[in-house]
């Protein structure tokens, strides 16, 4: 395993087509290109392995949330949830576990529509601590005439959970 709790590939010699010492100091290695293949192919297996782990503690944080404040969930596609509370209007919710974009909210509005519920709104919902001001803006003038916003998981816990 390496530092990051990954698997580490493994490479034999025959995979270096060359070594060198530079100024005595570190080796070198070069990789033939199907073992830089193989590294690359490790590394992104590993990175969507994460991104699905996240998206995963998103959705089940929110639902867990729901759960809590009496919403009935049904789960959508796209890894989305449908929400409907007494008193409340119906809501789709699209958990990213990057920044959120513009495809996101039309995603999110897709669903929505979709939904076929007269009064649903939806809700882009993002983990990200720093999020880019110019960007926000953007989002917030496309969900400006639609009933769309883009909430941070942690509001929506304290909205439905205080």
């Amino acid at each position: 395993m390496g530092r990051a709790g990954l698997a580490r590939a493994t490479m034999s010699q025959a995979h270096v087509l060359h070594s060198n010492r530079c100024a005595g100091l570190r080796l070198i290695h070069l990789l033939t290109d199907d073992a830089l293949a193989r590294v690359l192919d490790e590394v992104e297996l590993q990175a969507a392995r994460q991104l699905r782990r996240r998206r995963e503690q998103l959705l089940g944080s929110l639902s867990d949330f729901l759960f809590r404040a009496g919403a009935r969930r049904s789960p959508l596609e796209g890894w989305a949830l449908l929400a409907e509370r007494d008193g409340h209007p119906a809501k789709v919710y699209l958990v990213t576990p990057r920044a959120p974009s513009a495809r996101d909210l039309r995603a999110v509005d897709g669903l929505r529509e979709q939904s076929g519920i007269a009064d649903c709104v939806g809700a882009v919902v993002h983990d990200v601590a720093d999020r880019d001001a110019e960007r926000a803006a953007l989002l917030g003038w496309i969900a400006d005439t639609r009933p769309l916003t883009v909430e941070a998981l942690t509001e929506i816990g304290e909205e439905l959970v205080p």
